[in-house]
């Protein structure tokens, strides 16, 4: 019974090391498939790393050259507007570099891109520094031409300044002048005799008396002269509220009460006027002023109780 039993064994031991020795072959395999793809893996890996990073620093010039070309910008302001196509080209090239550096395999065209740009951003330098220079020249020669034209602009400003002057001057020894200026309140009584009266309530006209002063440098000839009566409220007087107006100095329109026309001759001339009211009088001062061709030339007041 034993005999059996031994035969087997040698056979059992032949086999156990074949298999013994295919699963070690297939283990060493294994292993060196596994460190193969290992180190496929890792040059994979850092290929890839290596792109992004030279992606990155792709993109990282390219911002720093749109930012310095935006704070050229920027600082030259009006300069700049003068290199529009220039700048135009820039801005196109950056575009089409961002459009490299989004799609892959593109980066050695984005690196030519980027070196061209930067050639193209020297030259934008070179070119707004020379419009620097020549706007500074002419800058300084605006000034020179500017401080002559102030000089001649304040020469002739003195000169009109002096013909001002002397037309004032002229036009002030031309104008008359209302002197001795009196002004009485009158009421008629029932058998018609003319009285005098401070009262107001019983006013009916306002005798103005004046004189017109001697002028031998005015124009002789018909002349019209305004008079203004103004209440103790600020209003001028007028009949059955007939608004009249006359333009004095500076083009402003005041209403007038009365107006008169008299031919002048160049020598003193006396004159009285009598105007009469409409509405009853209030007790208060009464301003009278006397205008003419525009201007002020007499005032005088009254007061009535």
């Amino acid at each position: 019974m034993d005999q059996p039993h031994n035969s087997i064994s040698p056979l059992k031991d032949k086999k156990s090391r074949r298999i013994i020795i295919i699963l070690s072959l297939l283990l060493s395999l294994i292993l060196i498939f596994i460190v193969v793809r290992e180190n496929q893996f890792q040059k994979t890996l850092e290929t890839v790393i290596q792109y992004e990073e030279e992606k990155t620093s792709l993109r990282d010039n390219l911002d720093d050259l749109i930012d310095e070309h935006e704070i050229l910008k920027d600082e030259y302001g009006d300069l700049s507007n003068q290199l529009e196509d220039r700048d135009s080209t820039i801005l196109a090239y950056a575009d089409e570099i961002k459009q490299l550096l989004r799609s892959k395999g593109e980066l050695t065209q984005a690196k030519a891109k980027i070196r061209r740009l930067k050639e193209i951003s020297k030259r934008y330098v070179s070119a707004i520094d020379s419009l620097y220079t020549l706007n500074q020249a002419l800058q300084l020669e605006n000034d020179s031409v500017k401080k002559a034209n102030q000089l001649i602009s304040s020469r002739n400003r003195t000169l009109e300044k002096n013909n001002q002057d002397l037309s004032e001057r002229v036009f002030t020894a031309s104008m008359l002048r209302v002197v001795n200026i009196q002004v009485e309140g009158v009421y008629y009584r029932s058998s018609g005799r003319e009285v005098t009266t401070t009262r107001a309530s019983k006013i009916q006209n306002f005798s103005i008396c004046f004189d017109v002063i001697e002028n031998k440098v005015t124009d002789a000839g018909l002349k019209e002269l305004f008079i203004r009566i103004v209440d103790p409220r600020g209003k001028v007087l007028n009949v059955a509220n007939k608004i009249q107006e006359t333009t004095i100095e500076n083009d402003s329109i005041v209403q007038y009460t009365t107006n008169y026309n008299f031919d002048y001759a160049n020598q003193k001339i006396s004159e009285c006027q009598l105007w009469t009211r409409g509405n009853v009088l209030i007790p208060g001062v009464y301003y009278f002023e006397f205008i003419m061709e525009g201007q002020v030339i007499g005032i005088a007041n009254t007061k009535f109780r």
